[in-house]
């Protein structure tokens, strides 16, 4: 991936983007089951994740959206030095 392959968005941005498209955030918190991002705002939303993601409190992470239903749900995969982690992310 590089550069151009990502945006850097705000939370009224991610609820628009489609299937496909990339965005990158920051990783605020991770616990059992569950995913913190931030977004460039500030803002942050909690994703259920069914793996323990390859990432670190802090980092700043790339996640690619597989689905969004414009109803409140968006499945994320994190795309992370090769590896993808799928994140269900309800908001």
């Amino acid at each position: 991936m590089n550069a151009n392959d990502y945006k850097l968005i705000g939370t009224r941005r991610f609820y628009e983007l489609q299937a496909g498209e990339n965005f990158k955030a920051l990783i605020h918190d991770i616990r059992p089951g569950e995913v913190t991002i931030r977004f460039v705002g500030g803002e942050l939303y909690t994703a259920r994740s069914y793996v323990l993601p390859n990432a670190r409190i802090g980092e700043e992470s790339l996640f690619c959206v597989q689905e969004n239903d414009f109803k409140g749900r968006i499945v994320l995969k994190m795309v992370s030095d090769g590896n993808v982690k799928k994140f269900d992310m309800r908001v």
